[in-house]
């Protein structure tokens, strides 16, 4: 269900052996994704997952940078990373619509949240529990790309790994 597709932010905390996920960009393709996370890792906890597009990191837009200018941006704070990230289904729902995913518009997954971001609204249901919902804020939508598409037979691998 559409409603359902939402990008999600994954704050992690450094250990002594990294955050515990690898990060690779292929030649031809725009963005950089989530190749391996490893087990029992910041990673893992945070929710992120093997196979997700990172969005921003640290509240910046990546989308369109290569992949040592993201990896900078993973290093630039020193214990702990933010990655808004979607999945494959939620990549193509928004990009269909033409929609760039941002903070706000995401399902915050870091175990150490103990309120729903962003903007959490309490209401009574029926059975006199209360329940939290977000409220998510509009979209922003992004002009059609004008760019030629880059057709590339060969891959690149470009990782950096995140102990």
């Amino acid at each position: 269900m559409a409603s359902d597709l939402k990008p999600r932010l994954c704050v992690m905390k450094k250990e002594e052996n990294g955050y515990g996920f690898h990060l690779h960009g292929e030649k031809g393709k725009t963005g950089q994704y989530i190749r391996k996370v490893e087990r029992a890792s910041p990673a893992e906890a945070s929710g992120l997952r093997a196979g997700d597009r990172v969005v921003e990191v640290n509240g910046e837009n990546v989308e369109r940078e290569t992949h040592h200018q993201v990896v900078q941006r993973i290093k630039a704070v020193e214990h702990e990373t933010r990655l808004l990230v979607v999945d494959r289904e939620t990549d193509e729902y928004f990009r269909s619509l033409r929609l760039t995913c941002t903070e706000e518009m995401a399902i915050r997954t870091s175990p150490a949240a103990t309120t729903p971001s962003p903007s959490p609204s309490t209401s009574k249901q029926g059975n006199g529990s209360v329940s939290k919902r977000s409220e998510i804020s509009k979209p922003i939508r992004k002009p059609p790309s004008r760019a030629p598409k880059k057709v590339c037979g060969s891959i690149l691998c470009l990782a950096v790994i995140f102990p």
